[in-house]
């Protein structure tokens, strides 16, 4: 799967189509988060999500990319950006964990619910040092943020204070 793109769409229907390996063609378009999160993501792989298209749940994908070639989690078509919805049912919307140079671009993205348990949009979190994760071009809103450790955006080193916790090459731009 290196290089190769995956395009996601929900529900019935299919997404308008891209150029791309045969494999990878929108008719086999992978149709929910699960099925994201259950693939690791090698260097240079890109998944689109198409414009309008609505998903509800965790984007959380697994495996990381390189600083020449990015893991790149972005959208297609034209119209709304695609949205994910956290429902405030999880932690973060799109959490990116132990993983790194990943792309995270042209989202929009929601996690609100009731009660007080603290919500994120989109989070990176490592054990060690976060790196090269972009976030960029992403409308983040309608946050669940009752505490200092919600928010719209929220990146973190766990771990204890050693050499080799930190965070690095961790931008966010175009955000909203």
């Amino acid at each position: 799967m290196r290089g190769h793109r995956r395009h996601r769409s929900p529900g019935p229907g299919l997404p308008r189509a891209l150029p791309g390996p045969p494999c990878c063609a929108p008719p086999t378009a992978w149709r929910s988060l699960a099925k994201v999160d259950a693939q690791t993501l090698l260097p240079g792989n890109t998944l689109r999500f198409r414009a309008g298209g609505r998903w509800t749940g965790q984007l959380s994908p697994k495996g990381s990319g390189t600083a020449a070639e990015p893991v790149v989690l972005t959208s297609y078509g034209s119209g709304a950006k695609p949205l994910i919805e956290g429902g405030g049912v999880v932690d973060a919307a799109i959490r990116i964990s132990d993983e790194h140079d990943i792309v995270v671009a042209g989202f929009e993205v929601t996690n609100s619910g009731s009660g007080t348990t603290p919500r994120i949009g989109i989070g990176a979190t490592d054990l060690g040092a976060v790196t090269g994760v972009v976030v960029r071009d992403n409308q983040v809103h309608a946050i669940q943020a009752s505490n200092p450790s919600a928010g719209g955006i929220i990146v973190s080193a766990r771990g204890e204070r050693k050499p080799g916790t930190s965070m690095s090459t961790t931008t966010r731009s175009g955000c909203r």
